[in-house]
C-alpha cells in the first residue's frame, strides 16, 4: 500500500480498489490479506477490536485509514493479539533507529479465533528491513461432497527451526531483484491499474510458492479421513527416519542400516497402534453396544469400502455361521444388534477373511 507521503488521494484510491476486491471475494468464501500496508495502527483497549491490544503505541494517518477499512469490510488484523514484553516489530532500520509494525495478516474474526498467534522472525538477512511474518491459519469449511479430497498444506511447524526461517528469507531475498526487473518491464509495456496489480500478485505468488516448496515442504491431507494412530510417538519416529534418509542423500552411506532398521520399527509401531485401536473398539462394543455402535460400524464400513457391499459372514464362538455370505449391510446390521445384546459374538468375517474378534 502507498506510504503517508503518497498523498491522501492516492491512499484513498488504493483502499477503495482493495475494498472492491475484498467484497467481491467475500461472496465466494473466506478472505485473507497479508503484506506491507505501510500503516501503523497503534493498539486497542478492547479484546475484540479490529486491531490487537499489544501492538506499538504509534498510530499514523495510514493506520487510521486501515482501521476504517477493516471496520467497513468486517475483517480484523491478527497482529498484536498475544501478550509480549515488547511489540513484535515487523520492520526495523537500525541506522535510522526506526521500528514499526506495518506488515499484517488480516482475516475475518472467526478464522482468527480458530488460528494460532502471529509469529515474527527478527533474523537479519541483509536484503530487507522487513521481517518474516507468519501464522497457522485455522479455516473451518463445510464439505458439500462426501467424496474425499486430497489437499496440500505447508509444513509450517518447520518455521520453528531458525535455520529453516533463515534459508527461506534468504531464498526470497534472492528472488527480489528478478521480480523487480520483471515489474519494470511490464510497466514499460504500458501495463497499469488492475492489470498491473494482478500480474504483480500472480508473479509474487508463484515465487513464494516455489521457494516455500523447496525450503519448507508440503504435507498431504486427505479430507474426511482421520488416523487415530498418528500421535507424537509415531511422528517422532517418522521424523527420525526422514532425517536418516536425508543423510543418505547427502552421501552418508553408513546410515543405510540404521534407516532400514528404523523403517521397520515405524511399520511395526503403526501396526501395533492400529491393533490396539481395534481392540479398544471391540471392548467398547462388548461393554455397551448402543454407545459404541457408530464407531464399530464405521470401522466395518471402512473394511468393506462401501456400505452397500455384502459384508461376509458372522460366526459364533463354536464356529457356527450366524449370517450367510451376501447379506446386505442393513440386514446384517440389525442381526448384529440382536446378538451383541444377548451373546458375545466371537468372529466377524469380512469378505471371507477374519477381520475382528469380539471377546
Amino acid at each position: 500500500m502507498p506510504t503517508d507521503g503518497s498523498g491522501i488521494a492516492t491512499i484513498d484510491d488504493s483502499y477503495n480498489l482493495l475494498k472492491e476486491d475484498v467484497l467481491t471475494f467475500k461472496q465466494k468464501g473466506k478472505v485473507v490479506l497479508l503484506g506491507d500496508f505501510n500503516a501503523r495502527v497503534g493498539r486497542s483497549s478492547e479484546v475484540d477490536d479490529v486491531i490487537g491490544m499489544f501492538g506499538e503505541e504509534t498510530c499514523n494517518a495510514s493506520g487510521n485509514k486501515l482501521i476504517s477499512f477493516l471496520n467497513e469490510v468486517e475483517l480484523v488484523a491478527c497482529n498484536g493479539r498475544k501478550l509480549v514484553v515488547e511489540p513484535e516489530w515487523t520492520r526495523v532500520r537500525p541506522s535510522l533507529k526506526q521500528k514499526s509494525i506495518i506488515d499484517y495478516i488480516i482475516t475475518d474474526g472467526d478464522s482468527r479465533k480458530a488460528s494460532g498467534d502471529v509469529h515474527v522472525d527478527s533474523s537479519d538477512i541483509g536484503c530487507s528491513d522487513h521481517f518474516l511474518v507468519w501464522m497457522e491459519l485455522g479455516r473451518a469449511c463445510k464439505l458439500t461432497k462426501s467424496r474425499r479430497r486430497i489437499i496440500k498444506k505447508w509444513c509450517l511447524d518447520r518455521f520453528e527451526v531458525e535455520d529453516v526461517r533463515f534459508s527461506y528469507q534468504e531464498a526470497l531475498g534472492k528472488e527480489v531483484k528478478g521480480f523487480s526487473e520483471s515489474i519494470r518491464q511490464k510497466m514499460s509495456k504500458g501495463l497499469k491499474g488492475h492489470a498491473l496489480v494482478g500480474e504483480v500478485l500472480r508473479e509474487w505468488e508463484s515465487i513464494v510458492n516455489r521457494v516455500a516448496k523447496r525450503e519448507v515442504g508440503e504435507k498431504m491431507i486427505v479430507c474426511g479421513k482421520s488416523a487415530r494412530w498418528w500421535d507424537s510417538e509415531v511422528k517422532d519416529k517418522i521424523n527420525s527416519r526422514r532425517q536418516l534418509y536425508k543423510s543418505m542423500l547427502d552421501g552418508n552411506v553408513d546410515a543405510w542400516e540404521d534407516y532400514c532398521k528404523l523403517r521397520k520399527e515405524v511399520k511395526d509401531l503403526i501396526r501395533k497402534k492400529k491393533i490396539d485401536i481395534w481392540n479398544e473398539i471391540v471392548e467398547n462394543v462388548n461393554t455397551d453396544y448402543e454407545e459404541s455402535r457408530k464407531e464399530f460400524w464405521a470401522f466395518v464400513g471402512r473394511r468393506t469400502k462401501s456400505k452397500k457391499k455384502a459384508i461376509g459372514s458372522l460366526r459364533s464362538d463354536k464356529g457356527y455361521r450366524l449370517v450367510a455370505p451376501g447379506v446386505s449391510y442393513k440386514f446384517y446390521k440389525s442381526i448384529m444388534r440382536l446378538w451383541v445384546g444377548s451373546a458375545r459374538i466371537v468372529i466377524l468375517m469380512v469378505n471371507g477373511k477374519r477381520k475382528l474378534k469380539l471377546k
